[in-house]
């Protein structure tokens, strides 16, 4: 395992995210910097390198430049919750778990997840593939929301149409506290929060003109590529990363745009804590995202409101 110092400042990742175009850059770069020269004092928190006065205001600032889109590309939202248990696992406590969310998830269903490892061995890539997990899904009549329970593992999906921030952290809020009531576990030891986005395009020949992060070709290959799959991994500090994926569906024809910001980072799931942290992670992937698109794409998802 590759281990990164410990980050002392905001934005400690900036630096190593020369992968990603530099007009996303220069996007992504010119709001924080807004953002800091506007709340520039403070001591740093956690491992995460945050200021304080910061993480109180990010929500607000990021509100200041929110975009809303009539037709917006996100097809799933989902949040996923790794715990520390504090007493032995139990599969009585799915079950226990539905009886108390089956009036808003009357639907249930058992799903294996493949778990698939990978980890650097000297020069090379080793993978290593897991057995299948059993998890319990609990859905909504209409199956767009789930909650899937499994060992020591929570996850939150919502499925297109998305409605908002603060209807979906609702539901994960909702789901974690009857998890914790019941399961009782000592710490949450990971978080990710995800969105993936479908973009619609006329040709895959035209994505550039809609996505920035795409894959860079040198000028002497004659054509262009007809189809990829990218991906950056971001350290924002010794516990965070933001993963940023790009694929392109040619029978559509779309971009998939798949973005995750998560942190290994122990959090108390009967404190608040944690819901700071979440804020910031959804800021982190606004942000990620309006500097990932092109003016052309806002077009598309048909902008209702830009609050500045």
């Amino acid at each position: 395992m590759i281990r990164l110092p410990r980050c002392a400042a905001v934005g400690c990742g900036d630096h190593l995210i020369a992968q990603l175009p530099q007009v996303a850059l220069q996007h992504l770069q010119r709001d924080r910097a807004v953002f800091r020269n506007q709340h520039s004092h403070g001591s740093t928190c956690r491992s995460t390198g945050v200021i304080p006065h910061e993480a109180a205001c990010f929500r607000r600032y990021n509100f200041l430049v929110r975009r809303i889109y009539r037709n917006p590309p996100l097809i799933e939202a989902l949040c996923e919750l790794q715990f520390q248990p504090g007493q032995p696992w139990d599969w009585t406590i799915p079950g226990r778990i539905y009886e108390r969310v089956q009036q808003e998830y009357p639907k249930r269903r058992e799903m294996n997840v493949l778990e698939v490892d990978l980890r650097a061995a000297g020069t090379e890539i080793e993978q290593e593939v897991k057995g299948g997990v059993a998890r319990m899904l609990f859905l909504r009549d209409d199956e767009r929301g789930v909650i899937q329970v499994g060992h020591n593992v929570l996850a939150v999906n919502q499925l297109e149409p998305y409605s908002n921030w603060e209807t979906f952290r609702k539901m994960i809020e909702q789901a974690l506290g009857v998890y914790a009531e019941i399961a009782q576990p000592a710490q949450i030891r990971r978080i990710g929060l995800r969105y993936i986005n479908r973009i619609k395009l006329p040709s895959v020949s035209e994505a550039g003109q809609f996505v920035l992060f795409l894959p860079q070709v040198p000028e002497a290959v004659p054509h262009p590529p007809a189809s990829w799959a990218i991906r950056v991994d971001i350290p924002y500090s010794v516990c965070e990363h933001l993963r940023l994926q790009s694929a392109v569906l040619i029978d559509v024809p779309a971009i998939l745009l798949d973005i995750e910001f998560a942190t290994e980072e122990p959090y108390n799931p009967f404190e608040h804590e944690w819901r700071a942290w979440l804020e910031r992670a959804h800021s982190e992937i606004e942000q990620v995202f309006e500097a990932t698109i092109t003016p052309v794409a806002r077009k598309a998802f048909e902008e209702e409101r830009h609050d500045e």
